[in-house]
Formats: C-alpha cells, structure tokens, sequence
C-alpha cells in the first residue's frame, strides 16, 4: 500500500503539477499520449518483452495524436474573422441588449 500511495499516486501529481506549471494545460494533456509509448520503451527495456503489431500500432496513434496536437493552427486576428456570420451589431447611439 506504501508504494501504491506514494509512487505512482503522488508522484504523478507532483510531476503533472510541474509540468502544467511550465506549459499550458494543453501542452501537459498533450504529453499524455506519450504514456502508451514510454510504457512499451519501458517493458522492452526492462523486462524485454518484444512489442507485437498491435502494441506498436498504439504506439503509432498515440505519437500521431501527440503530433496532431502539437500543429499549430492559424488564428483569426479578431472575432470578426472568426465570426462572420455572427449577429448584426446593434445600431449606433443604441447599447448591446
């Protein structure tokens, strides 16, 4: 039980409260995905299991969606651009409803 409260327990929230520290909140989820594959890095490593097709396709859609996230999208420089079609403003010496 010792291990189990103070390893993986407290341990990842001390290193998910650092790493939300340093980077967006985005950027921390966004390393998530890289659990499966550290996780096979891990087993190969240390216990010398040889990852089979499916493991490795995983490991393939995780790096992906890491990297999906990772692109960056052009932003709008105002809300209008973001927002065409938004509703018409109201009319001058009139206040928002």
């Amino acid at each position: 039980m010792l291990f189990l409260g103070l390893l993986p327990s407290t341990l990842g929230f001390v290193l998910w409260g650092y790493g939300v520290a340093r980077n967006t909140v985005t950027t921390a989820t966004a390393a998530l995905y890289l659990v499966p594959v550290v996780a096979l890095a891990v087993a190969y490593a240390w216990l010398g299991e040889v990852p089979g097709p499916a493991e490795l396709a995983g490991g393939a859609v995780s790096i992906g969606g890491v990297a999906l996230t990772g692109l960056r999208r052009s932003r709008p420089k105002s809300v209008k651009a973001a927002f065409p079609a938004s509703a018409p403003e109201p009319a001058p010496g009139r206040g928002a409803p």
